[in-house]
């Protein structure tokens, strides 16, 4: 009886569904995972969860993408109706609760930049987007004036 073993081409089919390191690929390897917000000044929570603690003419949006081969997030922060943002990260948090950082987002001037992401924070904004929020900072909102939860795109 002889052996049968999988085709070159069906190895390396099995080989690219895995990501890096042989973790799940994120979907669209290429594009990678999309993640976007839609951020408001009545999203902000305060530390008892009270919503609109914002700016309440703070608008805003992140459209983000996971590239695994590189290990990055590149992203793209819009912001409107608040006083120019001194920093804006991503926070671990369900909507309705406050959380640390999870990821600083250091670029805030207009148009996409890509960061260093580690592969298990990365796995983790996939797997559950809704437990993470963006939001923007500024002199006026130092908590925050602007907030969104993120959400697969």
């Amino acid at each position: 009886m002889r052996a049968s073993f999988p085709s070159v081409p069906m190895m390396l089919a099995a080989t690219l569904a895995l990501g890096f390191a042989g973790t799940p690929a994120v979907a669209g390897e290429a594009g990678g995972a999309k993640l976007a917000a839609t951020l408001s000044g009545a999203s902000e929570v305060d530390a008892q969860g009270v919503a609109g603690k914002g700016d309440p003419d703070g608008a805003g949006s992140f459209a983000g993408r996971l590239i695994p081969g590189k290990q990055q997030l590149c992203y793209t922060l819009t912001w409107s109706g608040i006083d120019v943002p001194t920093m804006a990260h991503i926070h671990s948090g369900a909507a309705g609760k406050n959380g640390p950082v999870f990821v600083p987002l250091t670029e805030l001037g207009a148009g996409e930049h890509c960061i260093a992401i580690d592969k298990t924070k990365a796995a983790d904004l996939v797997a559950k987007p809704a437990d993470f929020y963006v939001n923007v900072h500024n002199a006026a909102y130092p908590a925050g004036a602007a907030r969104g939860q993120l959400a697969r795109k």
